[in-house]
């Protein structure tokens, strides 16, 4: 670090132009930055992936519960079929009009 300081020093006496990638530390930081930046990046992709993969699988989960009524309904509409079939058809005419 004192190397750098006395680099510094002797830039702005003598007015030379500094070297940025070795005079200025906060140059140094920029790859750790940079890679701070693209972990934050990828944690967020993560866990949006993570919601994601979480809602589908309740969707899959309500469709499962879902598919279980089916056969129930099959059940019911055939046993609904069945009565409507055995039941003799009445007339639509009210006793007023069967004159």
């Amino acid at each position: 670090m004192a190397h750098i300081y006395a680099r510094f020093t002797r830039a702005l006496s003598s007015r030379l132009p500094l070297r940025s990638d070795i005079d200025l530390p906060i140059t140094r930081l920029i790859p750790f930055l940079s890679l701070n930046s693209n972990r934050q990046s990828l944690v967020l992709e993560l866990q949006t992936t993570r919601n994601l993969l979480v809602s589908s699988l309740n969707k899959v989960q309500d469709l499962e519960l879902e598919s279980r009524k089916v056969p129930k309904l099959e059940d019911r509409i055939r046993d609904l079929e069945k009565t409507l079939a055995a039941t003799p058809a009445q007339s639509t005419l009210t006793p007023a009009t069967k004159r």
